[in-house]
């Protein structure tokens, strides 16, 4: 019946615009899907800042490093239309088509690392009565078992969305925007922050800073992809 249903009332897919056969999603095709691919970028591993060589980290990071590295997938442009989707028209069940694609990689990240404990970027209280769910934390939970996945992090302030600011802006719009709920503990593990795009490092950078002094092992980023 879904079958016939799909034949009939076919949907068009938000990437490549042709017709296809849903069953998860109603928005983006298996063959756009599977055409997203883990690619390297340029930009410094430990900070987030874009970098014009191939050097993996800044010249301040070179001598002290914020994040131990920051892994990420692939380009923002590759995976946009599913992320603009999931997040702005808050279709859930992208959540699972998400994962999917990351799931392998990020499962070899934090079996290589000894990740134990995975952190996501939090909403404000206004975004998340909008939205009605945190995105990242859906995600993360179709791939990991809920005990590694904490929410420590509390967006203390309303911010202006990243993409709409310019880099000056974007580092100012988010300082003090964020801290550690009073019962955080950490046991000397080492933990993995969890972004969907890095654009500037902004997002990344202001929670390294959070962080660093805590009783943590190595930190770790990983975003899904690059803008």
């Amino acid at each position: 019946m879904k079958t016939l249903l799909n034949l009939i009332f076919a949907r068009k897919c938000v990437k490549c615009g042709m017709p296809f056969i849903f069953d998860n999603q109603n928005l983006i095709c298996e063959d756009c899907i599977s055409k997203i691919e883990k690619l390297e970028i340029n930009f410094c591993k430990s900070c987030g800042i874009s970098l014009n060589d191939r050097y993996l980290f800044c010249d301040s990071c070179k001598k002290e490093r914020l994040y131990e590295y920051i892994y990420h997938y692939t380009t923002y442009y590759h995976i946009k239309e599913i992320i603009t989707e999931y997040k702005i028209s808050k279709i859930k069940s992208l959540s699972k088509t998400i994962a999917g694609i990351i799931k392998e990689d990020i499962l070899n990240i934090v079996k290589q690392n000894n990740i134990e404990t995975i952190l996501y970027i939090p909403l404000s209280e206004k975004v998340m009565r909008k939205r009605g769910f945190n995105h990242l934390y859906e995600i993360l939970i179709n791939i990991f078992p809920k005990y590694m996945i904490k929410d420590f992090l509390i967006k203390t302030k309303e911010t202006k969305f990243q993409m709409e600011l310019n880099q000056e802006e974007r580092n100012k719009n988010l300082i003090n925007a964020f801290s550690l709920r009073k019962d955080t503990k950490f046991y000397g593990e080492n933990i993995l922050v969890f972004d969907d795009v890095l654009t500037t490092g902004a997002t990344l950078r202001e929670i390294g800073y959070l962080l660093k002094g805590q009783n943590i092992g190595k930190m770790y980023g990983y975003v899904i992809s690059k803008g």
